[in-house]
């Protein structure tokens, strides 16, 4: 009986360390659709996503992030920050993604609140690794 206990605690300790590092830390995260190429892959991107950052910092502007949906079209979406501005303490944020002739984004829906972004993208696993960094990876079109 003490060893069915000690697995399920060692399952359930298990469990909470993966909740946490998944829900404040970090997250693989695959990327699809035009919306961000040329800078990723059209048909797939795998992704490392900081979410722990958006907590603490502030955003700057050419940071590619992962934000919530703000008309819930779909869970999730992958943009640039291209403005930022501040009304009232509350931070608003103008998001685009590269490839202007295909993206849903601040075009569409205007500013956002900070608190929509989950987490930046730090570098690409997949087609090819690399670290992203932002000023380097700002795309002119």
């Amino acid at each position: 009986m003490s060893n069915i206990i000690s697995t399920f605690s060692n399952y359930y300790n298990y469990a909470f360390i993966y909740y946490f590092i998944h829900k404040y830390l970090f997250e693989i995260s695959f990327l699809e659709g035009e919306s961000m190429y040329p800078t990723f892959n059209k048909n797939l991107t795998i992704a490392f996503i900081d979410k722990f950052s958006p907590i603490w910092f502030r955003p700057k502007i050419n940071q590619i992030v992962i934000l919530k949906d703000p008309l819930g079209i779909t869970n999730e979406l992958c943009k640039r920050i291209k403005k930022i501005k501040t009304i009232e303490k509350e931070e608003l944020i103008w998001i685009e993604g590269d490839n202007k002739i295909n993206s849903l984004d601040s075009r569409n829906f205007g500013w956002i609140k900070k608190d929509l972004i989950k987490g930046n993208v730090i570098f690409e696993i997949f087609p090819k690794f690399r670290f992203l960094n932002h000023k380097e990876n700002q795309v002119k079109i």
